[in-house]
């Protein structure tokens, strides 16, 4: 239920309440109900989660499982949204990033998959 929806059904309830008793103050409750606080994520944790879904791929993803499951605020399942395309959009990055570096050195994953680690060892010794 979206939160114009609930302020709606909060507004007809105080109209109705208006019409039985006359000496509520219908002004005061909407006004309450127009101020209240929200369930929300904060807008710094947001922050962190996007941070860490960009930054640090794999984890995001738990961020996002901790957001559609375990978490009970009403922008929870947006956030969890938002911080899965993040890490995708990281993912996506880090193997076009590796697929042009490899591509401009002239090196290819077959010639890298042949280098004998052995070769390597004794080389640096």
């Amino acid at each position: 239920m979206s939160n114009e929806s609930k302020l709606e059904q909060q507004v007809n309830e105080y109209a109705a309440l208006a019409k039985e008793n006359p000496n509520i103050d219908v002004t005061s409750l909407m006004l309450n109900a127009v101020s209240q606080k929200n369930n929300l994520v904060s807008p710094g944790v947001k922050k962190w989660a996007y941070i860490i879904s960009l930054g640090v791929p794999p984890i995001g993803l738990f961020i996002a499982i901790k957001y559609y499951f375990f978490s009970d605020e009403e922008d929870a399942f947006q956030v969890a949204n938002i911080c899965i395309i993040l890490t995708f959009v990281a993912l996506g990055s880090i193997w076009l990033f590796g697929k042009v570096f490899l591509s401009s050195s002239g090196t290819s994953v077959e010639q890298i998959q042949q280098i004998n680690p052995k070769i390597i060892h004794d080389t640096f010794q």
